[in-house]
């Protein structure tokens, strides 16, 4: 009676730590650093870089991964900031109104899509939301075009390749499991086989009447 009350406990254990197993999104972070305004030309790679630092060092290529905004009618911001990726692709707009923004993490680089409005409406109001940074992917060939900002803008901003904002969306989407709760069902499952293993080494007999 007390084995087979045990055996109840224990499957009652692992059934817990399977409905109680809870998982996390792989963290992005990158880094854009601009040091001077690109022209209208070819920009250079010495106009800045653009990085990811975690959880995969990768170092994207100037005209081919992205491009950085040229001085038209606004400069662009310059410096460096570094932080982890929040993305917006896939929203209503993908990423020029406020209601774009539901559930992003003030203090992210922000990860957008071209949408119906003006890139410097797009990259403010990914500022507005509490981004540090934005980076507007584009279905457009980056070694032909360069683009520039109508409005001022507030925070660093870059365009990229669509493809490799829409990779990093997807990478932000992958999830693990906690370890806490990985182990405690491996503990829990561990129990369960042993005692399987140990009722069939000694299975248990009736006394006859």
């Amino acid at each position: 009676m007390r084995k087979a009350s045990f055996f109840r406990l224990l499957i009652s254990m692992v059934l817990f730590s399977i409905a109680s197993m809870s998982a996390n999104a792989i963290p992005i972070q990158l880094n854009i650093t601009q040091n001077v305004g690109g022209g209208f030309g070819l920009q250079p790679a010495s106009t800045g870089s653009f990085s990811q630092l975690s959880p995969t060092a990768t170092s994207y290529v100037i005209n081919v991964d992205f491009k950085f905004f040229v001085d038209a009618f606004s400069t662009p911001v310059l410096g460096s900031v570094t932080g982890f990726a929040d993305s917006v692709v896939g929203s209503a707009t993908g990423g020029c109104n406020a209601s774009d923004y539901v559930g992003f993490h003030s203090g992210s680089i922000a990860l957008l899509a071209s949408g119906p409005c003006l890139f410097s409406t797009e990259v403010n109001a990914a500022r507005d939301a509490g981004a540090i940074g934005a980076i507007i992917g584009l279905s457009s060939t980056l070694d032909v075009f360069n683009f520039g900002l109508a409005d001022q803008t507030f925070i660093p901003s870059i365009v990229a390749s669509l493809d490799l904002v829409n990779a990093l969306t997807r990478q932000l989407k992958i999830q693990v499991p906690e370890p806490t709760t990985s182990a405690l069902f491996a503990i829990a499952f561990a129990m369960m086989s042993f005692i399987i293993r140990r009722k069939k080494a000694f299975p248990s007999t009736k006394p006859r009447m």
